[in-house]
């Protein structure tokens, strides 16, 4: 399943969506165009946050599920990114789509709390763990490389350089910070999801996410992936330093960790749009949303 969400408009600002649902007797009509759906083409569905009619606010949202093999949504171009080549984050186009009433989830505007209960935290927490993997893999070649690489003028191993030495327990330093972070917040959404539950059952999650935009959690659930993100690049980056010529080649463990790394902090939300959420909250001042 793909997560459409990000519009041409409101780009990073995922909690503002310009497209709307036109309600008809039994069906809801879909036309929306979202920049990035991973997967696009690919999914069996599409799970597409739009605003629930014409006239509500951008963050007063419903959740439709989309069948992919509906002939109404057109994926567009092919995917040719720097890295993730084996990703498809292309545009698509629900081109009117009609979609049964029984497809949207939940009520007809809490699509926003939705997504920040239950996507946010889920998604929050996997690409972190893809980044923190990427970055390992990463680590781990660049430290048997360098254990290996003998110089022949000096008979010496790469490994006894201390230049070497520095960056190896740099990156080792990075991962770690990260590793725990991801595994805390991890646990912490685990908690919180059996919570979200609960008020779901009770129909007070709306309520809940809406007026307590200062939960900590939130602040945690955006600082793991910019932690996950931007420790990846540094990692992959003294990775590919420490490999040397050998590394830049294409095709090698690190330059393709540089490259798939460098994506983790612009994908969606961004790092930026994160701290723009955690400044505002840890400040007290009011979310976008909010306004």
């Amino acid at each position: 399943m793909s997560v459409a969400m990000t519009e041409p408009g409101s780009g990073n600002r995922l909690w503002h969506m310009d497209s709307y649902a036109v309600e008809n007797e039994e069906s809801y009509m879909i036309d929306a165009f979202k920049s990035f759906a991973t997967s696009c083409g690919e999914s069996d569905y599409y799970l597409v946050p739009v605003r629930a009619n014409s006239e509500v606010g951008p963050n007063d949202l419903s959740l439709f599920l989309i069948d992919g093999k509906d002939k109404n949504v057109k994926p567009i171009g092919v995917w040719n990114g720097m890295g993730m080549r084996g990703n498809s984050s292309r545009p698509v186009h629900f081109d009117k789509c009609a979609v049964p009433k029984s497809n949207r989830l939940g009520s007809p505007t809490c699509g926003f709390s939705m997504l920040f209960a239950y996507t946010l935290p889920i998604y929050q927490c996997g690409l972190s763990a893809v980044y923190l993997g990427i970055a390992q893999a990463a680590y781990d070649v660049a430290k048997e490389h360098v254990k290996n690489r003998l110089h022949s003028d000096t008979k010496a191993y790469l490994s006894t350089m201390e230049t070497v030495q520095r960056y190896i327990g740099e990156m080792y330093v990075r991962l770690d910070q990260a590793r725990h972070l991801v595994y805390r917040v991890a646990q912490l959404a685990d908690n919180a999801l059996v919570l979200f539950d609960e008020f779901a059952a009770a129909d007070l999650l709306d309520e809940v996410i809406r007026e307590n935009p200062d939960d900590p959690f939130f602040v945690e659930c955006a600082e793991i992936k910019i932690a996950a993100c931007e420790m990846a690049i540094d990692v992959t980056n003294k990775a590919l330093q420490v490999c040397g010529g050998t590394g830049y080649k294409r095709g090698h463990p690190a330059e393709r960790g540089y490259r798939d790394a460098r994506a983790g902090s612009l994908q969606g939300p961004s790092d930026d749009a994160l701290k723009l959420i955690m400044g505002r909250q840890l400040l007290g001042i009011p979310q976008p949303w909010e306004l």
